[in-house]
């Protein structure tokens, strides 16, 4: 809290300069303004303005990340998953066996502990998510397999290789956080 209010302090403090120096010098009647008159210039229009401004940049900060944080917890929980579950697809190319693989998997479960984490969730429920999904996927890829549904396991390597190069990520442009 005291960070917030020394950043809304220091936009006021930066605004008020800067309207002092490019503010007038004249006062009303044509004559020399004093430094207390060009100080008091403004106000107190210029602290609402300021506060208002610094409250709508808060809100749209707070609402980013949680949107950031959500995208990449919900996309580290699908790639986990399915990289988790993927041994149990028939053919599968070498490169999800791999230690690359292994390694992003990893990282997609640190990244599903630490955003979930950042959202509040306690690291068992987070877990339980990465484990009833990959139950769920080796139940689908399971299946997949034991209906030889080669297009739709053409489909799931393609999904798998999505995760694992990260293509689809939550990227975090400044308008669109997912």
């Amino acid at each position: 809290m005291f960070t917030l209010i020394a950043w809304m302090f220091a936009l006021y403090a930066g605004i008020k300069f800067a309207h002092l120096v490019t503010g007038a010098g004249r006062g009303f009647g044509r004559d020399e303004a004093t430094w207390s008159t060009r100080l008091r210039a403004g106000e107190p229009m210029l602290l609402i303005g300021t506060l208002t401004l610094f409250a709508l940049l808060a809100v749209y900060v707070t609402w980013w990340s949680h949107r950031f944080l959500e995208g990449h917890y919900t996309y580290a929980t699908d790639c986990y998953s399915k990289m988790a579950a993927s041994h149990l697809l028939p053919g599968r190319p070498a490169r999800f066996g791999s230690y690359e693989a292994s390694m992003v998997a990893k990282g997609h479960v640190a990244f599903a502990e630490s955003h979930g984490a950042q959202l509040g969730m306690r690291i068992e429920d987070i877990d339980r998510k990465l484990d009833e999904g990959r139950i769920a996927w080796s139940a689908r890829f399971g299946r997949l397999a034991n209906e030889k549904a080669q297009r739709k396991i053409e489909a799931s390597f393609a999904d798998l290789d999505r995760c694992l190069n990260g293509d689809g990520s939550p990227r975090g442009e400044l308008l669109s956080p997912v």
